[in-house]
């Protein structure tokens, strides 16, 4: 998620993957969790430590409501594009010491919520979610050389981003990758919920749509759950790469991604 509170819905869409990854009965050392640790208590959140995709939502990070407490292994500020490569990969250090097990029998999740900057405004296909010069962000060809290095069975990205198609089209070609974003290449995701007491947007379209399809079906496949975005998510289209390198959509599903099987 993004730093700042104007940003708190980019929070709020990582803690509600988090969430319903745990709901799939994954335990937290299963998850490697980055967040901006100060929103939750900014001045201006009127339930200081709270953070919820709607204003009658659970609490989807203090562990209240019947829900685990979140543990956030990073600080997003702490971190630069090429430290994420480098928990994605699993190069483990003094500074990183939480990273992605390698091995060619893990299926990984990658899930995004933040800002995306396209070539068209001067800049880098990349996601963001800080301030800092275009081109720092993590880019669309990071993307694609991490993907390269990283060992896995499967591979499922889902990008929120504002011109996701962009970076995650870097993907392409690559045996065993699925990815999927809120907005196409030209465009922008949008946001959802507005709070009036906290006076911020609380959620994104596609990653509301994206946990709701999952969570009340989970054992869909591919194409009904890339189509119900793509009909729910309003303002954007969602889109869904390399689908060709990966395998039959209408057979397989994000299940092996979201429910665990010890």
């Amino acid at each position: 998620g993004s730093d700042g509170y104007i940003n708190y819905r980019h929070q709020a869409d990582v803690l509600s993957v988090y969430q319903a990854l745990r709901r799939g009965g994954y335990p937290d050392d299963h998850i490697i969790l980055i967040l901006d640790k100060s929103i939750a208590f900014h001045r201006a959140n009127p339930e200081p430590g709270v953070i919820r995709t709607a204003p009658d939502g659970p609490d989807l990070l203090g562990g209240t409501d019947q829900l685990p407490k979140a543990v956030v292994d990073y600080d997003s500020g702490d971190l630069s594009a090429s430290d994420i490569a480098d928990i994605l990969m699993g190069r483990a250090s003094a500074r990183l010491p939480v990273v992605l097990p390698q091995g060619e029998g893990h299926n990984v999740l990658l899930y995004w919520s933040g800002h995306g900057r396209s070539q068209s405004q001067g800049g880098a296909d990349e996601f963001v979610w800080r301030d800092n010069y275009a081109g720092q962000g993590f880019t669309a060809s990071m993307l694609r050389e991490t993907a390269e290095q990283m060992q896995f069975r499967k591979l499922l990205i889902a990008a929120e981003p504002c011109y996701g198609e962009r970076v995650i089209r870097a993907v392409e070609g690559l045996t065993g990758v699925l990815a999927m974003s809120g907005a196409s290449a030209a465009e922008q995701s949008w946001a959802d919920h507005w709070n009036n007491d906290a006076r911020i947007w609380m959620c994104n379209r596609f990653s509301l749509n994206l946990v709701n399809c999952l969570t009340d079906n989970p054992q869909s496949n591919f194409r009904d759950i890339f189509l119900y975005c793509a009909q729910h998510t309003l303002g954007s289209h969602a889109k869904i790469v390399n689908a060709a390198n990966y395998g039959n959509l209408f057979t397989t599903g994000p299940a092996e991604f979201i429910l665990y099987n010890k």
